[in-house]
């Protein structure tokens, strides 16, 4: 009896071991696989001017009714999604907030009004 216990404890032994490298090689298998990722959106210039003047006549924050009507429009110039779009105006505004404390600090200069009011391009002195 204790040399089927003895047999069957070896035999145990390897099996498990067999299963832990099993496992580690199916580990190393998922390591080397590559993660799908999705290319960045890039808006073209077009898209960009579209969504420029919509946020300077005053829709700083669309809601998701316009966000899909803004999408809708925007995709005749090439490819765009939802979250892009809304992506892009909550970056936009804080790109023109940040702009804007660059330039007064004191926050006295600008008022409410839309900054094409002032004369101010945002296209050529923010970066993209």
């Amino acid at each position: 009896m204790n040399i089927v216990f003895l047999l069957f404890m070896v035999y145990f032994v390897f099996f498990i071991y067999y299963l832990f490298r099993q496992i580690r090689e199916m580990d190393e298998k998922e390591m080397e696989m590559e993660r799908p990722t999705c290319p960045k959106w890039r808006p073209t210039e077009d898209q960009i001017r579209i969504m420029t003047n919509i946020y300077n006549y005053g829709v700083t924050h669309p809601s998701r009714a316009q966000i899909f009507e803004i999408t809708t429009r925007i995709r005749a110039f090439g490819e765009a999604g939802e979250y892009n779009v809304q992506c892009w105006f909550s970056n936009h505004g804080n790109r023109v907030r940040r702009w804007q404390a660059e330039l007064d600090p004191t926050g006295t200069l600008f008022s409410l009004l839309p900054l094409y009011m002032y004369g101010k391009t945002l296209t050529s002195s923010l970066s993209f």
